[in-house]
């Protein structure tokens, strides 16, 4: 995490795509949420703590994603070696629209990448 002009920039260690990206403050609020154009919402028929039931059509293909991710070394999530918030990067989407930090707060940067890597940076402003 480093300062951008009146931004803040997270820069990853290597190139990455990701599978969700989010900026919370210590409450667990989210400030900001970013998720790849791949992963777009299902229609979820019923939902229980230990389980989703889906539609039938959602089954196959589904379970045909989840193999082609385990498959991947890398993913297929777009690369990316910064990202400054509030900027969606190409091939993204927001979750959540980013909502302006303030100076003096700790939050936290989760990152979910490629290859089941994940990241958290706490940072204060």
């Amino acid at each position: 995490m480093s300062p951008a002009g009146d931004s803040v920039a997270f820069e990853l260690s290597k190139i990455t795509g990701f599978d969700f990206f989010v900026v919370s403050n210590a409450g667990e609020q989210i400030f900001w949420e970013l998720k790849p154009l791949s992963m777009q919402p299902a229609t979820v028929i019923e939902a229980e703590i230990f389980g989703i039931r889906f539609p039938q059509e959602f089954g196959a293909t589904n379970r045909k994603t989840i193999q082609e991710i385990a498959d991947a070394d890398e993913g297929g999530n777009p690369p990316v070696s910064r990202i400054l918030y509030g900027q969606v990067p190409a091939g993204y989407r927001e979750v959540v629209r980013a909502i302006p930090l303030n100076s003096g707060e700790k939050y936290c940067a989760f990152l979910f990448g490629n290859g089941f890597e994940t990241v958290h940076e706490y940072f204060v402003l």
